[in-house]
């Protein structure tokens, strides 16, 4: 009957522990039976003997941390700044430690959500045995209603006229055996009554029995409650003991959080070691250089000027052509490096004219931070850095012309005509060398130089082979160029001309211009024999013959791209259609004087200054041999126009500079 077997249920629930109610589907091994057995255990076990470890505590190793306690750490305090004390051997040593945290995390994680799980389960079926049971309570409510409405009980025998009672599903015959409800008659039988301390004492049983169950499922819920929030319920005084199964699961989700700290203090460690090694990395890699680089500072001199090894080449040796135009800029504010570089505007106009004419040659600007892509820092003076831009252009050229042969020419050039004819008439004469020197053409120059470097074509590996280990030895340790005759052509001519001679014994020299050798009473600053370029590296004639190994060709520049009028005065800006008589502060007297640039020339106007240049470019070449004209060399980088802005220069549309940039192809 539905009575006994709510009886049964709470029998059940009475003699059934929590831990049996959730079950063991780990397999541990199951409580006692006995609970004074068990709490009696737990009050013999000594203080010193070490607690049972669990399934769930991993063994001690080195590489496990200890586990703090809530009196050592606190939640969400700062892990502590690692010292020199505490830090790993390694850094593979912090790694295992972690990996170790981590493991056993997820472990205890898994654990969790199996025993919320089997919780959850074992929850399920017994709110469903509880909902059953209800279930029967209220159809046994429901059917003594309906009995009450349809029978009265009788005062004198305890029960109807029809023999039946209000808590009985059936009728009861005078025998009291108990007779089932038939469903055709409605539950009516006829039948002696029973007496009434059965039926009242019937009642009373069901109620107390119904009271039970309902009390005993609201102390099943509240001993759930508190495993839901994972808090731990102390059992009541003098009770049953809790099972250790419950205990060892509750020590273990109250060191989760010390677990957690100690790992996110592990990994806070883990960044900052990982952080330092790599400060201590770069450290340490600077500093080995560094060492290395002092420690090699006597046994290794080579790579400390050069910094190459021993037998590389610079970076772009092999990738250049022969037929190149080289060029040279620096300046410490505008153009320190080549991503760093703005030009003035004149000497853009120029380098667009050579870009724009530059026929099968290449052309490059070269810069201060490329230098070592081209050159070995040994075929350089040695405080090559230290020089002024000029005598750092003029020792660049000479090396770059002996690794890669091609044209040196200065940047403040106008570029009319491709130089090609130039190039090949130098080879197809055999020649080594193609440049310029004065006196060539008979006349005096009354300064104290004698090959123009502002135009020097080489085929590789020639003559300037020659020029770069003299300048490295002419140079040696200083920093300016005060051991030489000529200080401001120290790289160029005075280094150029000797070598030049060595061809030619019969070429002109500078100590046989009389223009020199007897100056006038107010001679130019330069106008000195003790500053000629011959007297550098004197190489004797009587020792041996001229080389004819090689053979170079050269030109008085005075007849090609060095106009007289080159250094009058404001010179760029002259009108092309301009017939006044030039004045003598755009031509002082003394430039027409013997040795100076106007000495033969008899231009009185700018317009017809113009026209030298005009018969010049438009003179046809001989057979064989190149123009004399094709371009045009701007001196003192054409000072008047310092200041000026591209479009300024360009507006004066009838000036000397803008119609050869017209010529050009530039404007």
């Amino acid at each position: 009957m539905a009575g006994g077997r709510a009886m049964k249920f709470i029998r059940r629930a009475k003699n059934t522990g929590p831990a049996e109610r959730s079950g063991n589907s780990s397999g541990a091994r199951a409580p006692s039976a006995d609970p004074a057995s068990r709490g009696q255990s737990a009050r013999e076990a000594s203080p010193s003997t070490p607690r049972r470890s669990s399934k769930h505590e991993p063994e001690a190793s080195p590489s496990t941390p200890r586990r703090s306690s809530k009196h050592e750490q606190e939640a969400g305090a700062t892990p502590p700044t690692p010292s020199s004390a505490s830090m790993p051997s390694s850094k593979k040593g912090l790694e295992q430690e972690v990996q170790a945290l981590r493991e056993q995390n997820d472990r205890l994680a898994r654990e969790r959500q199996e025993d919320a799980a089997r919780k959850a389960s074992e929850r399920l079926a017994a709110d469903r045995k509880v909902q059953s049971l209800e279930q029967e309570v209220e159809d046994l409510k429901s059917q003594l209603a309906q009995r009450t409405r349809d029978d009265a009980i009788s005062d004198d025998s305890g029960g109807g006229g029809d023999g039946h009672f209000p808590c009985f599903e059936g009728p009861i015959k005078a025998s009291a055996a108990y007779v089932p409800m038939s469903a055709r008659t409605g539950g009516r039988v006829s039948g002696a009554g029973v007496p009434r301390k059965i039926v009242i004492a019937a009642c009373a049983f069901i109620g107390v029995e119904t009271a039970l169950l309902v009390g005993f499922a609201a102390a099943y819920f509240a001993d759930l409650q508190p495993q839901r929030t994972g808090e731990r319920r102390a059992p009541p005084p003098g009770g049953d003991a809790v099972d250790p199964r419950e205990s060892e699961l509750a020590e273990e989700r109250a060191e989760v959080p010390a677990l957690e700290r100690d790992l996110q203090r592990s990994m806070d460690q883990e960044k900052y070691w990982e952080k330092r090694f790599k400060t201590d990395e770069e450290y340490w890699t600077t500093r080995l250089a560094e060492v290395k680089a002092s420690a090699n500072l006597s046994d290794r001199p080579y790579r400390m000027i050069t910094g190459l090894r021993a037998h590389q080449v610079p970076e772009m040796y092999g990738k250049v052509g022969e037929k190149t135009i080289w060029a040279y800029w620096y300046h410490p504010d505008t153009c320190e490096s080549s991503t760093s570089c703005v030009l003035p505007p004149v000497v853009q106009l120029c380098s667009e004219t050579i870009r724009r004419n530059k026929g099968s040659f290449d052309f490059r600007i070269v810069h201060m931070d490329e230098v070592d892509k081209y050159v070995n820092r040994m075929e350089l003076p040695m405080r090559w850095r230290e020089l002024i831009p000029a005598h750092q252009k003029d020792s660049l050229m000479n090396a770059l012309l002996a690794r890669y042969g091609g044209v040196a020419m200065d940047i403040s050039t106008i570029l009319l005509r491709p130089l090609d004819d130039y190039w090949e008439e130098m080879v197809s004469r055999g020649a080594t060398f193609m440049g310029y020197m004065y006196r060539l053409n008979g006349m005096p120059w009354r300064h104290a130089e004698t090959t123009s470097v502002w135009f020097l074509m080489s085929r590789r590996e020639g003559l300037f082979s020659t020029a770069v280990r003299n300048q490295v030895i002419g140079m040696g340790d200083r920093h300016e160029t005060g051991a030489y005759h000529h200080w401001y052509l120290a790289l160029g001519d005075q280094t150029l001309t000797p070598i030049l001679h060595m061809y030619n014994y019969s070429l002109p020299k500078c100590t046989e211009d009389a223009t020199i050798v007897s100056p006038p009473a107010s001679p130019m600053w330069d106008q000195k024999a003790s500053m000629c370029p011959e007297l550098e590296m004197e190489w004797s004639e009587d020792l041996m013959p001229e080389r004819n190994d090689a053979k170079v060709i050269l030109r008085d520049p005075r007849e090609g791209p060095q106009l007289p009028f080159a250094f009058g005065a404001g010179m760029a800006l002259w009108d092309v259609s301009d017939s006044t008589a030039l004045t003598d502060e755009q031509v002082p007297g003394d430039m027409r004087s013997p040795g100076a640039p106007m000495q033969q020339e008899s231009c009185g106007s700018p317009r017809a200054c113009w026209q030298v240049f005009v018969r010049r470019y438009e003179m046809l070449p001989v057979p064989g041999r190149a123009r004399l004209l094709n371009f045009v060399k701007l001196f003192a980088h054409v000072k008047e126009l310092k200041g000026m802005s591209r479009e300024e220069i360009l507006s004066r549309s009838d000036s000397f500079m803008v119609t050869w940039l017209r010529l050009a192809g530039v404007s």
